[in-house]
């Protein structure tokens, strides 16, 4: 947190409906999730990206399922909103 607004900083390229869930599902009024942090684990895509043929999808080192829920959930469960 600074003042009011959280980051949330994750180690690979986010596809963008992943950063909009999060923002959409925070408890911040301002969230910002920051990518390219600590290393990188290369493009992380949300499950409805997987259908269709891309770049991002072809070189992808996680499956369907994988980033956009357990990305979002997991920088949830860190946020301490009490």
């Amino acid at each position: 947190m600074i003042g009011h607004v959280a980051l949330a900083g994750v180690s690979g390229e986010v596809l963008t409906k992943i950063a909009e869930r999060l923002k959409s599902e925070s408890p911040f009024s301002l969230t910002l999730m920051l990518t390219h942090c600590n290393g990188s684990s290369g493009y992380l895509p949300d499950d409805d990206a997987y259908k269709q043929i891309s770049y991002e999808i072809a070189v992808t080192q996680v499956q369907k399922g994988c980033a956009g829920g357990g990305i979002v959930y997991g920088i949830l469960d860190m946020m301490d909103h009490e």
